[in-house]
């Protein structure tokens, strides 16, 4: 089996809602794991960036200190494209790329494991899609501009299933 190199696919840019710890999503963008699986988080996907216990709090420094991560990890609570436990692990990798230690990484990882369990069984996914909070500047431009050719077909692929799965829940 060849493995993939792990890389950042796109260009994060995160929306701030106003009044609220939350960010949005402006453009598609993704994560290739070393086993090839691709992780994506879509335009409009929302993030409260990393909701950990208050124990860890000091060990890991302010909520947006890792948004690329965060982001990541919430997109795939809500999808639940592939398993809590391989979501979590991407989460840790994903901190290493963005340049988080081995102490912040570990920390993370233990915090979303003891602590991750309802919000991946009560995750509604009508609540982490609002392309309505963006401004109209962003919503003009292509979602996926800053998406590479190879990758295209796959994040279309994935976001008709996405678009078909949201409809199945909706009836």
């Amino acid at each position: 089996m060849t493995h993939a190199r792990k890389q950042l696919i796109g260009h994060a840019l995160i929306y701030p809602v106003k009044g609220a710890n939350l960010g949005v999503h402006a453009f598609d963008f993704g994560y290739e794991d070393q086993d090839g699986k691709l992780w994506w988080c879509l335009r409009g996907d929302m993030t409260d960036y990393h909701s950990i216990p208050t124990w860890a709090v000091p060990l890991t420094g302010p909520r947006t200190a890792f948004p690329i991560p965060s982001f990541l990890h919430d997109s795939a609570y809500a999808h639940q494209q592939y398993s809590r436990v391989e979501a979590d692990k991407m989460f840790r990798e994903v901190l290493g790329i963005c340049g988080a230690n081995r102490l912040h990484r570990n920390t993370f990882y233990r915090a979303v494991r003891l602590g991750g369990g309802r919000a991946w069984r009560d995750q509604n996914p009508f609540d982490t899609f609002r392309t309505d909070l963006l401004p109209d500047y962003i919503l003009r431009r292509h979602s996926y501009a800053m998406i590479p050719d190879r990758y295209l077909k796959r994040l279309a692929k994935y976001r008709n299933e996405r678009r078909e799965w949201r409809e199945s829940l909706r009836s």
